[in-house]
């Protein structure tokens, strides 16, 4: 429990009082006394009443993840050992969310029942944020003491980018040998049709009766096979302006890949290098998607060249998508 402490106003009133009783001395005159002994009355008051304990702090969220835009209710509730005629909270709200609400309040707390206050905030853009502890304040009799804590700890949100829609994809130009939803630039056993071509010895493919009829020579039919890829995303963060947007694209794209069964990776490039290994399936969205929550803008005068990035993190097959401010690149 935090002992009282004195505020202000007890250096106004004890200055009050002393002067007054001071100028009473030097100008003989009683009356001054009446004037100042008011206010070294309440002084003594104030400081010799009991100033009521601090009231239990916690704090809970209904949702510890959301998207760019959703929405999370804050509980705050206060319990008290005792009555408290007064009891002043404020509960800071970082930036990047919004209180749909008030964030500070005055309240009166009794014995055994707990007061409990809800706080709607919403996302205005991705990061990770910590909201509390939130501050409590106890005023005594007359405000000249108060006791003062935080309490409920500390709530940590993630936030994660909205994904950007998509038109359409890029298509790699070389695949892996797993199956997917890619279709590869080569013609093999698939579904998608490619072309007819004359047969010669070791050419997959169906015969194509039709073409063979009509130039009294075996045709067949080729078609794509359904291939999986590998996709590195590659975000420029040099520019704070730029980067939510660049984000947003990355993560619409890392969903859309991961969808047909592509490996997808990320390097975050720009003053602080941080990257995400190509692998695939759900798990990897969440990885993909937290690494975006958390990528920043860090300022850096250091030039830093596409040498530090991770060998391992660049397939020797595969596409490359760079985001920057300026435009995307695929390669």
């Amino acid at each position: 429990m935090s002992e009282p402490a004195a505020t202000p106003k007890v250096v106004a009133y004890a200055t009050l009082t002393g002067v007054g009783l001071l100028a009473a001395v030097v100008f003989g005159n009683v009356a001054i006394v009446a004037l100042a002994a008011p206010f070294g009355f309440a002084l003594v008051i104030g400081l010799l009443a009991h100033v009521a304990a601090l009231p239990e702090v916690r704090l809970e969220l209904d949702a510890y993840q959301l998207v760019e835009g959703g929405r999370a209710t804050i509980a705050l509730e206060l319990s008290a050992p005792g009555a408290t005629p007064r009891c002043d909270v404020a509960l800071g709200v970082p930036d990047g969310l919004r209180a749909e609400g008030p964030t500070g309040w005055s309240l009166r707390l009794d014995a055994d029942s707990p007061v409990l206050i809800e706080v709607p905030i919403s996302a205005e853009r991705y990061g990770r944020f910590v909201i509390g502890p939130a501050t409590t304040n106890v005023p005594g009799l007359f405000g000249f003491l108060n006791r003062s804590g935080v309490g409920g700890g500390r709530l940590e949100l993630e936030v994660r980018p909205k994904a950007e829609a998509l038109r359409t994809l890029v298509r790699a130009r070389e695949v892996r040998a797993t199956a997917g939803d890619r279709l590869a630039r080569r013609p093999g056993d698939g579904i998608e049709f490619a072309e007819v071509r004359p047969y010669s010895a070791g050419t997959p493919g169906r015969l194509n009766w039709r073409a063979t009829a009509r130039h009294g020579a075996p045709y067949v039919n080729l078609r794509h096979p359904e291939r999986s890829t590998d996709l590195i995303l590659l975000v420029d963060t040099f520019s704070a302006a730029a980067l939510p947007r660049q984000v947003r694209a990355a993560a619409g794209l890392a969903s859309a890949y991961l969808a047909r069964h592509d490996r997808v990776g990320l390097v975050a490039f720009g003053g602080i290098l941080h990257w995400v290994e190509p692998a695939m399936g759900r798990a990897q969205l969440e990885r993909l998607v937290a690494a975006l929550a958390a990528t920043q803008w860090h300022h850096s005068y250091a030039w830093k060249s596409a040498e530090a990035i991770p060998s391992r993190t660049l397939p020797p097959t595969g596409l490359v998508i760079a985001i920057s401010r300026w435009r995307t690149l695929a390669c």
